[in-house]
């Protein structure tokens, strides 16, 4: 049994190829309107964006693994668009108009509501290096 306070827990534990693990490629779409298309069209059941801040951007993203890549298992993607809009906890949107407004809380059922979900920072095999 290992004890809360083990320092066992700490050690990081080397796997066979880990150094050699490609990192996610980037996608950066234009608009947020355009990552909102993908992300509605995508999936109708858990809508979500991830945010992150950095280097004073903002950052929404989403990342999907493109699986039996060549050799590879998946290969990681990084789809992302940068904006100076700062998140609240839902963005509203309508595809049918192309409105956007970002709300805190759901208010009718004839809109998309995508979840922001705010990130400190990114996997090591997915940070957006620029």
């Amino acid at each position: 049994m290992v004890e809360v306070n083990d320092p066992k827990i700490d050690q990081v534990i080397a796997l066979p190829g880990l150094e050699e693990l490609p990192q996610a490629e980037k996608l950066e779409l234009a608009e947020l309107d355009d990552l909102l298309q993908m992300v509605v069209s995508i999936n109708n059941t858990d809508l979500s964006l991830y945010y992150l801040k950095k280097n004073g951007e903002h950052l929404y993203l989403v990342w999907i693994v493109i699986h039996d890549f060549y050799t590879l298992n998946g290969l990681p993607l990084v789809i992302f668009v940068r904006t100076d809009i700062e998140p609240n906890r839902f963005i509203k949107y309508r595809p049918d108009t192309g409105t956007i407004d970002f709300v805190d809380k759901i208010q009718e059922s004839s809109a998309a509501y995508i979840k922001i979900i705010k990130i400190k920072q990114l996997p090591f095999c997915l940070d957006l290096t620029f």
